[in-house]
């Protein structure tokens, strides 16, 4: 139930975004940066990690592309349902998946190597854990109009 506190701090929820534009300049180019950050990182650490796979390098980045993606779908959610958790595993085993049916792209004795699992590990940890440390300081020192109201 509303109280008199919670209505004033409710209509914040509806001032945010008046022009009805999901889309801003700052955000467009907020998401712009971090893909550019992203995309360098996975680059310059699959090329300074795997120098001599080069071979490999798309099975490399590509894997750790994907992989960051899907924690950056997980990240932006805020609230879970079952269909978000089951299209993000799908989403996986459907490109694992693949590496088994396209040989021909995807060296599987070398993408079953320990060594394949680390690298691309720490590639997407850099690219990824310095964005969600950022959005978790972000949103502790200023909280979302939606996160007021829920008092999170």
């Amino acid at each position: 139930m509303a109280t008199k506190d919670t209505g004033g701090i409710r209509s914040g929820v509806f001032i945010a975004h008046p022009q009805g534009r999901s889309l801003s300049y700052k955000t467009f180019f907020t998401w712009l940066a971090i893909s550019i950050y992203q995309g360098g990182i996975i680059m310059l650490l699959s090329l300074l990690l795997f120098e001599s796979e080069f071979l490999h390098i798309v099975a490399i980045s590509y894997t750790a592309l994907v992989l960051n993606e899907l924690i950056m779908v997980a990240l932006e959610i805020t609230t879970w349902h079952l269909y978000m958790i089951l299209s993000i595993i799908g989403t996986a085993v459907v490109y694992f998946g693949s590496m088994l049916v396209l040989p021909e792209y995807f060296d599987l004795a070398f993408v079953q190597t320990a060594g394949f699992a680390i690298k691309v590990g720490i590639i997407v940890a850099v690219s990824s854990v310095p964005l969600w440390a950022w959005g978790a300081v972000r949103r502790r020192w200023r909280p979302a109009a939606y996160a007021k109201v829920q008092g999170l």
